[in-house]
């Protein structure tokens, strides 16, 4: 028979370990949050890392494409659907511009660069926006990039083309030369930090060549493969809007800091944008050494 002290401490005992029960369960509670949060933050840094890498590759193709052909390739239609016959394909008229039906939905065309679709889209799986002047100040023309015959000691205008190229001069006659400065003046895409800093300037000789855009975790203005234009899951940003795809081609684009922030500073596009000097260099197409 139990007594009442006896029936008093199991009482006391089996509310105890409700006590301790809640407590593990809580202190578990917290450490699973922190480790999903945690987890998360992980794999969006690896996604981040995985699409700067996929833009690296797209890069080094548009290299090798300049090497090649001596111009940039137009955009794809991003609107099209992986299975359709012109997916993934650049769109350009006889004359080297760029269709401007698809210069306002231009993703990168992985099939004319040799690419799969997969390289040429990000870690969302988004496709990769790609923007690049196109019309005789642009790159898309036959043998519009090619600085081989521009020599430092010139300044001559450059030939008006189209394409735009340096005027032909010989070792005697070097002040006949079109300049690398006179080549880039007033080429290329302009560039900002988002915080009114221009990054590259056109004016100054110093625009991108183009510019590819990953339009990053919410995807707001990027195209999938089946050829739709994603709203994005928060609102974009001023500055993503610029960014953004399915629109003409701007007169400014933004590599701004990544900022999660919700409203009209929200950034988290991941670009690439070289210089028209760093393309042609790397293609071994640039001027000539000072002599």
């Amino acid at each position: 028979m139990l007594k009442l002290t006896q029936i008093a401490l199991t009482k006391h005992s089996s509310g105890f370990t409700l006590v301790e029960v809640a407590v593990v369960v809580c202190i578990l509670g917290l450490v699973l949050g922190f480790g999903i949060t945690s987890t998360m933050a992980y794999r969006q840094i690896e996604q981040q890392r995985t699409t700067v890498a996929k833009l690296t590759g797209v890069d080094a193709a548009l290299v090798d494409f300049v090497t090649r052909n001596r111009r940039l390739p137009c955009p794809a239609d991003g609107t099209l659907a992986s299975a359709a016959a012109n997916a993934g394909r650049e769109q350009r008229d006889g004359a080297g511009n760029c269709l401007p039906g698809v210069v306002t939905n231009g993703v990168v065309p992985w099939i004319t660069l040799g690419l799969t679709e997969a390289d040429a889209s990000d870690a969302w799986y988004n496709r990769i926006t790609y923007r690049v002047p196109s019309g005789n100040p642009g790159f898309t023309q036959d043998l519009s990039v090619d600085m081989a015959g521009c020599d430092p000691a010139g300044t001559a205008a450059v030939t008006p083309g189209p394409p735009i190229s340096c005027t032909a001069c010989t070792l005697a006659t070097l002040a006949s030369c079109t300049s690398p400065a006179n080549y880039l003046a007033s080429r290329g895409l302009r560039i900002e930090d988002g915080a009114g800093v221009i990054l590259m300037d056109p004016t100054q000789g110093t625009g991108a060549a183009y510019i590819l855009i990953s339009h990053g975790a919410t995807g707001a203005g990027a195209y999938t493969s089946s050829g739709a234009l994603l709203p994005g899951t928060v609102p974009p940003g001023t500055a993503e809007t610029q960014n953004q795809n399915g629109r003409a081609i701007q007169t400014t684009y933004f590599d701004a800091p990544m900022l999660d922030a919700t409203g009209v500073t929200h950034f988290d596009d991941i670009v690439s944008r070289p210089s028209f000097m760093s393309v042609i260099s790397k293609a071994q197409l640039g001027p000539r050494a000072a002599q």
